[in-house]
C-alpha cells in the first residue's frame, strides 16, 4: 500500500470519529472503519478509570461481538491484565503499540491517554500494521482518547442535568403539594370560621342582655385573632414558597396612612393610649405601588405597638425625599412607642420567622412570631426595607423605608392640606346609608353548598332587602340562571356536583348574546391563583371568606348600584 494511499485511509478513520457526544455509536463506528480499512479481523476498546481501571475487561465497544472467545483474543488476555497493559503502554516510544503475536493472528495494543485501550486484531495471513502506519496512527489514538473523555464528560454533564430536573421536578411537586395542603387548610377552615364570625356579628345586631354582648364580643375577637395567625401563616407559605404578588397601583400614600390609623385608633383608646399620626403637606398625591401589602405592613407594625405599649403613646411618622431617580420618592414611616422595649441581644432575631424577642413575650402577649418576618420579606419585595431602633424597658421605633413611582395624577385634585399632627381615635361608621328613596333591593343567585353559610349570607342578604335564589351547587346555579331573572350572582368555589369555576363558565356560554350578569365568587379560596382562576373562568371580582358585612354591601352595590334598605 502506497504511502498516499495508507495517509488517505486515516483521514478516512479520523473522520469517522466526528464529533458524536455518544461514547457507544461514535466508537462502534470507529471500529467498523477501522477493522475495513486497516483488514482487521477484530476490535475492541476498554475504558479504564484513567491510570487505575478495574481488573476485569470493562469493554465499551467489541467487534465481532464474540471476540472475547477468539482464541488469539482470550490468550492475549492471559499475559495481562488492563490495568498492567496501560502501564506498559505509557512506557513505548513514541506511542507505539504493544504487538503480540498469537495463534493465527497479531494482536495490536494502542494506548487511549486517560480513558483506556485499543485492542486491533489482524490475520497473520495479512500482517502487522507496517511501522509508518503504527507511527502515524499515535495522533489518531489521541484524538480518539480525546473525544472519548469529551463523550463522557458530555455524559456527565447530561446526567448531572436531569439529575437535576428530576430533583427540582420533584421539588416543585413537593412545594405544589405543599401549597394545595395549605390551600385546601385555609378553605377548611375558613368555612367554619365564616359562620362563626357572620352569625356572632347577626347575633350582635339583636336585643342582648349586656353579659350576652360581652361574651359575643369576646367570641368575634377571639375568631379575628385566629383569622389573623391563619393569615400570616398563608401569607409566609406564600413568602416560602415564592408566590407572593406584589401590585403596582396608582394610590394615595396620605389616605391610606389614615383609613389604617383610622382602623386601630379604637383599639389604641380602648386601651388607654394616644395614636398620633404626622403626615406633611409635601407627600406625593399618587404613587405607584401595592397599597395593601403597604397597609398589612403598617397595620402590623402598629398592632405590635399597641400590643407591647402598656402606657404611653405611639406616634405613626411619614416623611417624602428625593431618590437618586427623579420618578421616584423615598418614602419613611416611622411608627414609634413608649412600650417595654427590645433587649439589644435581641434585636438582630426579631426578623426571623416564629421568633419573639423572649418566649415569655409569647405567653404574655400571643402572637406566632411571623408577622414581623413576614413584613419585612414584603418589602423587600417591594424593593423596600425595614429597621428598627430599641431600648428595654423605653420603648421603640420602627423604620419602614420604600421607594415609590410618583404617578402624575390624571385629574386636577384639591390642593393639600396643611401639615397635620392629629389624634386618631374614631368609632364611627366611615359609609353614610343612601337616602331611603334612593334604596332598592337587587336579584340575587346565591350559589352555596355549605347550610351555616348558605343561612348566613341569605339572612345578610335579605335584612338588606335583597331578593335571593339559592342554588346548592354549581348544576343547579346554570340550571336556574337567566340572563334577564339576576342581577348579581354569588358563587363558591368549592362544591359537590359542579364547582364554581365550571358554573361560571357555562353561564356565560348561556348568556351569548344577552346582557352580562355580574358573578362574584364568595369563596375560603384566598390564594392569588384562586382569584386569577376565577377572573379567567369569567367572574368579575373575588370576595374572601370569612364575609365582612360590610365589604358584601360594597361589592353588592359595586355590581348593582343598588344599597341595603
Amino acid at each position: 500500500m502506497s504511502l498516499s494511499a495508507e495517509t488517505a485511509l486515516l483521514y478516512e478513520l479520523a473522520l469517522a470519529i466526528g464529533d458524536s457526544t455518544e461514547l457507544e455509536p461514535m466508537l462502534r463506528r470507529f471500529l467498523v472503519d477501522m477493522l475495513r480499512l486497516l483488514d482487521g479481523s477484530g476490535g475492541a476498546i476498554l475504558q479504564l478509570q484513567g491510570q487505575e481501571g478495574v481488573e476485569s475487561d470493562p469493554i465499551v465497544c467489541m467487534l465481532p461481538r464474540n471476540l472475547a472467545r477468539h482464541p488469539c483474543y482470550s490468550a492475549f488476555w492471559k499475559h495481562w491484565s488492563p490495568t498492567t497493559l496501560y502501564e506498559a503502554l505509557a512506557q513505548q516510544p513514541d506511542e507505539l503499540p504493544l504487538i503480540s503475536l498469537q495463534d493465527g493472528c497479531a494482536v495490536h495494543a494502542f494506548r487511549l491517554t486517560d480513558f483506556g485501550l485499543l485492542i486491533f486484531l489482524r490475520r497473520c495471513d495479512v500482517g502487522v500494521l507496517p511501522s509508518h502506519v503504527q507511527l502515524a496512527f499515535a495522533p489518531l489514538a489521541r484524538k480518539l482518547a480525546n473525544a472519548s473523555r469529551a463523550c463522557l464528560f458530555e455524559g456527565k454533564m447530561r446526567r448531572a442535568e436531569a439529575e437535576m430536573r428530576r430533583a427540582l421536578d420533584l421539588a416543585e411537586a413537593a412545594n405544589a403539594a405543599k401549597s394545595q395542603f395549605i390551600a385546601n387548610m385555609s378553605h377548611e377552615i375558613r368555612t367554619p370560621m365564616n359562620g362563626i364570625l357572620g352569625m356572632t356579628e347577626l347575633a350582635l345586631d339583636t336585643e342582648l342582655t349586656p353579659t350576652q354582648r360581652e361574651y359575643l364580643n369576646i367570641v368575634k375577637s377571639s375568631a379575628e385573632t385566629l383569622l389573623t395567625i391563619l393569615n400570616d401563616i398563608l401569607d409566609f407559605a406564600r413568602l416560602d414558597a415564592g408566590k407572593m404578588h406584589i401590585e403596582a397601583i396608582p394610590f394615595d400614600l396620605s389616605d391610606l396612612v389614615a383609613e389604617t390609623l383610622k382602623a386601630i385608633g379604637i383599639r389604641a383608646r380602648n386601651k388607654g393610649l394616644e395614636l398620633v399620626c404626622d403626615l406633611p403637606a409635601d407627600l406625593p398625591r399618587q404613587s405607584l405601588g401595592d397599597p395593601g401589602r403597604l397597609r398589612q405592613v403598617l397595620m402590623n407594625l402598629c398592632d405590635n405597638a399597641i400590643k407591647f405599649t402598656p402606657t404611653g403613646e405611639i406616634e405613626v411618622k411619614v416623611r417624602s425625599s428625593p431618590n437618586r431617580d427623579p420618578q421616584l420618592d423615598d418614602i419613611q414611616i416611622t411608627v414609634r412607642d413608649t412600650g417595654i422595649g427590645i433587649p439589644a441581644a435581641k434585636l438582630a432575631e426579631i426578623f426571623e420567622a416564629f421568633s419573639q424577642a423572649d418566649a415569655t413575650i409569647t405567653r404574655q402577649f400571643g402572637g406566632t412570631g411571623l408577622g414581623l418576618s413576614i413584613s419585612a420579606r414584603l418589602l423587600e419585595l417591594m424593593g423596600g426595607q425595614i429597621r428598627v431602633e430599641s431600648r428595654e424597658g423605653q420603648g421603640s421605633a420602627f423604620d419602614l423605608i420604600l421607594p415609590l413611582a410618583r404617578v402624575e395624577p390624571s385629574a386636577p385634585s384639591p390642593p393639600p392640606s396643611r401639615h397635620k399632627r392629629a389624634l386618631v381615635v374614631d368609632d364611627h361608621p366611615t359609609q353614610t346609608p343612601p337616602p331611603q328613596d334612593e334604596r332598592q333591593g337587587a336579584r340575587i343567585l346565591l350559589v352555596e353548598d355549605n347550610p351555616v353559610n348558605q343561612q348566613l349570607a341569605r339572612k345578610l342578604l335579605e335584612r338588606w332587602g335583597h331578593e335571593v335564589t339559592l342554588a346548592e351547587n354549581g348544576k343547579i346555579a346554570v340550571e336556574l340562571f337567566d340572563p334577564s331573572a339576576f342581577d348579581l350572582v354569588l358563587m363558591d368555589m368549592q362544591m359537590p356536583v359542579m364547582d364554581g369555576i365550571e358554573a361560571t363558565r357555562r353561564i356565560r356560554d348561556k348568556e351569548q348574546g344577552s346582557a352580562r350578569t355580574p358573578i362574584v365568587a364568595m369563596t375560603a379560596n384566598v390564594m392569588a391563583s384562586d382569584r386569577a382562576r376565577c377572573l379567567e373562568a369569567g367572574m368579575d371580582e373575588h370576595l374572601p371568606k370569612p364575609l365582612r358585612p360590610k365589604h358584601l354591601e360594597e361589592m353588592i352595590r359595586r355590581f348593582t348600584g343598588q344599597a341595603a334598605r
